[in-house]
C-alpha cells in the first residue's frame, strides 16, 4: 500500500491480492486493489494487450501451485506479448524448502527441485533478488529467468531518525519461538543480573502478538519498570516506536520451510538509525557486519545486546549507509523497464 501512495506507481495498474492483514487498518484500499479470483485475472489480462505481471515470489513453496497455474494462465492467454516479473527473497536451503526428512531425502528433494524448475520453465522474464542468499538458492533451485539483477532490499533513510537520547532496546516480532523471542529474554535477564550496562539502566520494548504473548506478559510483570509489552501497533504509529529506541534486537532462526528473509524491523529500524543485533539468518547479515551493526550467535546474544546498548552506532552513521531510493522501490522500476 505504501509503495503505491508514495512511489508514484502508474494509475493503470492492479493488485490482486488473498487477504488484508489487520495492520492495514479500517482505512479503505485504493481502488486499484482488487481481490484476486480467476474471473478477475482474466479480466484483467483481456483488458491489456501487452501487460507486465509480477508473480508472488516463485519459491513461497505454499503458493506455489497457485503460482504456477497463473503463470500457465498468462503465458496461455498471451504468449510471449505479456512479460512476467518476480521479486525474489527466499534464501532457504532447498531440502528445507522441500521439507522432506524420511530417509530418501536426497533423491526426494532433487525430484521436486526438477519439478518446480520444469513448471516454471519459460514463465520468468525477470527477476530481482533482494539479497545475495536469495539468488544463491534459486540457482540452487534451479529457477531462474531470462533476465536477473541482485539489488540489496535497503531501505531509504526515514524522514526522522532516532535521536540517540536514549539507548532503549526494542524487539518487534510476532511472539514465537522462531523470531527468537525466548532468546531475547534470556539476554536481557542477564544484562539486569550484571546490574544494566556501564552508566545507564536501559529499558526494553517488545511489540508483538503470538503463541508466546502470555510468557511475556508474565515476564514483563516481573520488573515493569525495565520491561514493556505492546501487544499490536498500527503500521501509521510505528515510525515513533523506532524513534523512541536506539537498538533492535532480531534474533530469528530457521523453522523448516521458514528462515528470515530480510525481516521488516531490521528494515524499519535501518530507516531510523537504530543499531542493529541479530542472527546470521537474514539475508542482510554480510552488509550488516561490513556496516558496523552485531550479527551473532544464540549464544553471544547478550553480550553482543550489552555492548550494542554502550555504544550504539551514531544514527547518522546509519543512515548515511543507505541507498537515497529504497532497494524494492528500485527493483520495481527495473521490473518494469524491460
Amino acid at each position: 500500500m505504501e509503495r503505491y501512495t508514495e512511489w508514484g506507481a502508474a494509475a493503470a495498474d492492479v493488485v490482486l491480492y488473498r487477504t488484508c492483514k489487520w495492520d492495514l487498518g479500517a482505512a479503505p484500499l485504493d481502488p486499484r486493489f482488487q481481490r484476486l479470483t480467476v474471473r478477475r485475472l482474466v479480466e484483467e489480462l483481456r483488458r491489456v494487450d501487452t501487460p507486465i505481471v509480477e508473480l508472488p515470489e516463485p519459491l513461497w513453496m505454499r503458493e506455489l501451485p497457485r503460482t504456477i497455474v497463473i503463470a500457465w494462465l498468462i503465458r496461455a492467454m498471451k504468449a510471449r506479448r505479456a512479460q512476467t516479473v518476480a521479486y525474489c527473497i527466499e534464501n532457504n536451503a532447498p531440502d528445507a524448502l522441500v521439507g522432506y526428512r524420511g530417509p530418501l531425502r536426497r533423491m526426494v528433494t532433487r525430484g521436486v527441485r526438477l519439478a518446480i524448475r520444469l513448471s516454471l520453465a519459460r514463465t520468468l522474464d525477470r527477476a530481482v533478488f533482494g539479497t545475495p542468499g536469495a539468488a544463491y538458492t534459486y540457482a540452487e533451485m534451479g529457477v531462474g529467468a531470462a533476465s536477473t539483477r541482485t539489488i540489496l532490499e535497503l531501505p531509504a533513510p526515514a524522514p526522522s531518525v532516532t535521536d540517540g537520547s536514549n539507548r532503549d532496546a526494542l524487539f518487534v516480532g510476532r511472539m514465537e519461538d522462531r523470531k527468537g523471542v525466548l532468546a531475547v529474554l534470556r539476554a536481557w535477564e542477564a544484562i539486569e543480573d550484571a546490574g544494566g550496562v556501564s552508566d545507564v539502566q536501559p529499558r526494553i520494548t517488545l511489540v508483538g502478538d503470538g503463541p508466546l504473548a502470555p510468557v511475556v506478559r508474565s515476564w514483563v510483570t516481573e520488573r515493569p519498570e525495565r520491561r514493556t509489552h505492546v501487544s499490536r501497533v498500527e503500521h501509521a504509529a510505528i515510525s515513533s516506536l523506532y524513534l523512541r529506541h536506539r537498538v533492535l534486537i532480531a534474533p530469528s532462526k530457521r523453522d523448516g520451510r521458514w528462515r528470515e528473509q530480510v525481516g521488516l524491523p531490521i528494515k524499519e529500524a535501518l530507516a531510523h538509525g537504530l543499531t542493529i543485533v541479530t542472527s546470521g539468518e537474514t539475508g542482510f547479515a554480510e552488509w550488516l557486519t561490513d556496516n558496523g551493526h552485531s550479527v551473532v550467535s544464540a549464544e553471544a546474544l547478550s553480550t553482543a545486546l550489552e555492548a550494542a546498548i554502550a555504544s550504539p552506532l551514531n544514527p547518522a552513521f546509519v543512515v548515511s549507509t543507505l541507498p537515497a531510493r529504497d532497494g524494492r522501490e528500485e527493483s520495481d522500476r527495473w521490473l518494469r523497464s524491460g
